[in-house]
C-alpha cells in the first residue's frame, strides 16, 4: 500500500539527487517485500545491565563493522534505498537509543509475571496470554510504521532498554526492510561478542555496499513466486483493493496473539513414532522437531473446522537463503549479511476441512518433503529471485484476498538462537542481584502498515529452553475461544 501511495506523487521528469553526505544502496526485492511490517524483537535478560555500556558498544559496532544497520530509509525516484551516513556523529547517530531505569526489582502485581512463564512445567502444550511488555520494549518516539522510518534522518534501528534491579528488557525495533531474523541475530551476536571483551577487529562485519541479490537479473519464465498470486494493477486499482480489504476488516473478528509452550518430550514422542514407522517402511527420511510442531499446530488450530470446509489455506514457511548455493559460481553467502535473505517454502494448498482427515504423521512428512524439495530446487529459487527483481514494488499475496483464501506464515526463529545470547559483559557492577546476563524469554511484536491488514495465521517459533519450545500465534478471538472450549489445547 505504501509504495502505491508514493507512486501517485512520484515524478518521472526530474530525478531526485541523493542527499549530500550519504552513501546509497538500493533495497533488494526481498527488502521491499517486507515494507509493510515493523518488527520489535524483545529480550528479557536476567540481570541489571548498564544502558551506557549497551549504547556505546552497539554504536561502535555499527559504525565500524555494520554501517548498513545505521542507514536511513528513503523512497527516491520510485525506488526504496538505504541511505548510510558517510560519518556517524551526534547529528547522524547510528541508532536511536533510549533507556528507562527502574530502581526496584521487576516483580510486581501490576506487571506480567515473567518468572511464572519461564518456570512452567506442564507435560502437555499450553496457551497463555501474550505478556503485554510493549512499554518496556519500545519508546514513545519509536516509529510504528514504515511511514515513520521515511521521516528525514530517522535511524532504521531503534533500541529501547528498560532496566530493573534484577531484570533488563532490550527491544530492537526496525522496519522489516532492514532485517530478517537471521540478520538480527548476526548483529546481536556480534554485539554480545564485543560486550564480552573481544577485539572488535576480530569480529567479521558487513561491507556497507554489499548487494548479493543484485546478481539475479534478466527475464524470468515464471508467472509468479511459488505459492503466491500477484497484483499487476495500476496504483489506483491497487488502492481500490486496499479499500475493499479495509471494508472487509470491519466485519472481521478481533485478532489476538497468544504464547504457546510445547514440551520437547511431547514432540519427541511423536517424532520418534513417525521415524519408527518410516524405518519399518524402509525409508531413510528424517523428520525434525519443527515438522512435528507445525503439523501439530495446524491439526490443532484447524481441528474444529467443518470437514466440508473448502476454504483454501496457503501455508508458507520462511527459509534462509544464505546457505543455498545460488550465488555466482554456485557459492553460498558466507560473509555476514544483516538484510533480508529469506524466501518461503510453500506447501501444496489444502482445504481448511482437510486437516481433520490428514494424520499428524502424514502432515509432518509432507512438510519435510516439501522443504527438502525446495532445498534441492536451486534453479527454481534463482528464477524466483529474478522474477522478484523485475518489479520490486509488485505486491504479492499468499492466496487471493478477494476470494476469501486464508494463509499461514510460520517462521522458525530457533536457528537464530536468540535465547543463547549472553549479555553478561554489560552487567552493572556491584548489584546485589547476581544474574548471569542470559536471555530468559524471547518476544516479538509485529506492527503492520494499515489497520485493515491481518496477522491472523501468522506465527513464530520464538525460542527453545531446556524443556520446551515457545511460539507465538495469532488467531481471531472466536477461534481462541473455540479452541479453549474444545479441550484440544490447555489455556492458563
Amino acid at each position: 500500500m505504501l509504495s502505491r501511495i508514493l507512486s501517485l506523487f512520484s515524478s518521472e521528469e526530474t530525478p531526485v539527487a541523493a542527499p549530500a553526505g550519504m552513501r546509497v544502496v538500493p533495497c533488494s526485492a526481498l527488502d521491499v517485500g517486507a515494507r509493510d511490517v515493523v518488527m520489535t524483537i524483545g529480550l528479557a535478560i536476567d540481570a541489571r545491565l548498564d544502558p551506557q555500556i549497551l549504547e556505546q558498544s552497539l554504536s561502535t559496532l555499527i559504525e565500524r563493522k555494520f554501517p548498513r544497520a545505521g542507514a536511513r530509509l528513503a523512497f527516491r525516484n520510485d525506488a526504496y534505498e538505504f541511505h548510510i551516513p558517510c560519518t556517524f556523529d551526534s547529528h547522524n547517530p547510528p541508532i536511536a537509543f533510549t533507556a528507562q531505569q527502574y530502581r526496584e526489582p521487576y516483580q510486581s502485581p501490576t506487571r506480567p509475571d515473567i518468572s511464572a512463564l519461564v518456570n512452567l512445567s506442564d507435560s502437555e502444550p499450553v496457551a497463555c496470554r501474550f505478556p503485554s511488555l510493549e512499554k518496556y520494549l519500545m519508546s514513545k518516539t519509536c516509529p510504528t510504521s514504515t511511514y515513520g522510518f521515511l521521516t528525514s534522518n530517522t535511524p532504521m534501528v531503534h533500541v529501547h532498554v528498560s532496566v530493573f534491579d534484577d531484570l533488563t528488557f532490550i527491544g530492537v525495533t526496525s522496519s522489516q526492510m532492514m532485517f530478517d531474523v537471521v540478520g538480527t541475530r548476526t548483529l546481536l551476536h556480534a554485539w554480545t561478542r564485543l560486550l564480552a571483551g573481544e577485539d572488535i577487529d576480530a569480529i567479521q562485519g558487513m561491507e556497507w555496499d554489499v548487494t548479493p541479490f543484485e546478481c539475479f537479473q534478466g527475464t524470468s519464465s515464471m508467472g509468479c513466486v511459488r505459492g503466491y498470486s500477484y497484483q499487476c494493477s495500476p496504483a489506483l486499482l491497487g488502492l481500490a483493493l486496499d479499500d475493499y480489504q479495509w471494508l472487509r476488516s470491519l466485519l472481521r473478528d478481533r485478532e489476538e496473539c497468544k504464547l504457546i509452550r510445547v514440551p520437547k518430550a511431547f514432540l519427541e514422542d511423536r517424532r520418534l513414532k513417525i521415524m519408527g514407522d518410516l524405518k519399518r517402511q524402509g525409508s531413510t527420511e528424517c523428520i525434525q522437531f519443527s515438522d512435528v510442531l507445525l503439523a501439530w499446530w495446524f491439526k490443532t488450530s484447524y481441528g474444529l473446522r467443518r470437514s466440508n470446509d473448502t476454504t483454501r489455506v496457503y501455508i508458507h514457511l520462511p527459509v534462509d537463503l544464505r546457505p543455498k548455493r545460488i550465488f555466482p559460481g554456485g557459492s553460498a553467502l558466507t560473509a555476514p549479511y544483516i538484510n533480508n535473505a529469506s524466501s518461503t517454502v510453500a506447501l501444496e494448498v489444502i482445504a481448511a476441512g482437510a486437516f481433520q482427515n490428514e494424520s499428524l504423521d502424514e502432515l509432518a512428512l509432507r512438510i519435510r518433503r516439501t522443504t527438502t524439495a525446495y532445498d534441492a530446487g536451486l534453479l527454481m529459487i534463482q528464477n524466483e529471485l529474478v522474477w522478484r527483481n523485475a518489479d520490486r514494488l509488485t505486491p504479492i499475496f499468499r492466496g487471493i484476498p478477494i476470494r476469501g483464501d486464508e494463509s499461514e506464515l510460520q517462521t522458525n526463529w530457533c536457528d537464530a538462537r536468540l535465547s543463547g545470547l549472553d549479555f553478561s559483559g554489560a552487567r552493572t557492577l556491584g548489584s546485589e542481584y547476581k544474574g548471569r546476563g542470559r536471555v530468559l524469554l524471547v518476544l516479538a511484536n509485529t506492527m503492520l502498515a494499515a489497520e485493515y491488514m491481518s496477522l491472523r495465521g501468522h506465527g513464530a517459533i520464538l525460542m527453545e529452553d531446556e524443556n520446551a519450545i515457545w511460539m507465538s500465534q495469532v488467531k481471531s478471538r472466536k477461534e481462541w475461544k473455540d479452541l479453549g472450549l474444545s479441550g484440544h489445547l490447555k489455556f492458563i
